[in-house]
C-alpha cells in the first residue's frame, strides 16, 4: 500500500500538463536571446513545441533538472531542448537538423485524442 503522506505527492501538485510523448519541449526564460532564437527557428520550419518557462511555469525547473539527471547530463543554462526524448544543450542548429531528419515532429493536433500509432 501507499503512503497517504508521501514527499513524491509534492512535485505533482504543479497543474501542468505533461508534454504528449514525441513532442519537443523548449525551456526557456524571458532573458534569454538564444531562447527567442531556438523558438523562431522551431516556429520557422514549423515544428510544434511546448514551451516551458523555467522561472514562470510552476514545476518547470524541477521537470526540466529531472530531465537532466535521467539523461546524465549536467545542467545550467537554457534554452534546454527535449526532442522526443532527446535532450539538446542551448541553440544547436545542427543537433536540431538531424532530429528533424530522425525524429519528425508530430503535429501538435495529433496527441490530444488518439495514441500516436492510431491509424498508421
Amino acid at each position: 500500500h501507499r503512503a497517504p503522506h508521501s514527499s513524491r505527492m509534492m512535485f505533482t501538485a504543479p497543474a501542468m500538463a505533461p508534454p504528449p510523448d514525441g513532442s519537443v519541449v523548449v525551456y526557456a526564460a524571458v532573458w534569454c536571446g538564444f531562447c527567442k532564437k531556438a523558438k523562431t527557428w522551431l516556429t520557422e520550419r514549423k515544428v510544434p513545441f511546448v514551451e516551458r518557462d523555467v522561472e514562470k511555469t510552476p514545476g518547470a525547473q524541477q521537470e526540466l533538472s529531472a530531465k537532466l539527471k535521467a539523461a546524465g547530463v549536467p545542467g545550467g543554462g537554457v534554452p534546454v531542448i527535449d526532442w522526443a526524448g532527446t535532450i539538446v544543450m542551448g541553440f544547436d542548429v545542427a543537433a536540431m537538423e538531424r532530429l528533424m531528419r530522425e525524429k519528425p515532429p508530430k503535429p501538435a493536433a495529433a496527441s490530444t485524442e488518439l495514441p500516436a500509432d492510431a491509424g498508421l
